[in-house]
């Protein structure tokens, strides 16, 4: 039993020097942070590469922006449609497939966003 009591002891003692370890650490971090890194480009990092992510980011922006509208007015159609209007929502989702494929495919943006506004034109005129 004596010896249960003594490695007990040791492994009290041993904990509490690694929480009071973990303690100053936490504060030592807190008070003296590493410094910030400046705003602009990372260090070594080539500025057209910058650039280049930054065309790619607003791109992405106006597709996502053209795909919610679109998506948006797809489904605001909520009454019941009859043959004909089937077939131009039909149309219309296909259009918004087609956008999506040339959007991923890149070079004709502009024809995918073309479509992504004719297929929420085409929703908007089923409500």
């Amino acid at each position: 039993m004596a010896k249960l009591e003594h490695a007990s002891w040791i492994a009290g003692i041993v904990s509490a020097v690694l929480a009071a370890g973990g303690v100053v650490w936490g504060v030592w971090t807190y008070v003296w942070s590493p410094p910030a890194v400046p705003p602009g480009a990372p260090v070594g990092m080539d500025p057209s590469f910058l650039k280049e992510l930054e065309a790619n980011a607003a791109r992405q922006k106006r597709f996502m922006q053209a795909r919610e509208a679109a998506s948006y007015a797809q489904t605001s159609v909520s009454r019941g449609l009859n043959k004909e209007q089937r077939k131009v929502y039909d149309a219309a989702a296909q259009k918004m497939r087609d956008a999506m494929h040339l959007g991923q495919l890149g070079g004709r943006d502009e024809e995918a966003l073309k479509l992504y506004r004719e297929a929420r034109e085409l929703f908007e005129s089923l409500r």
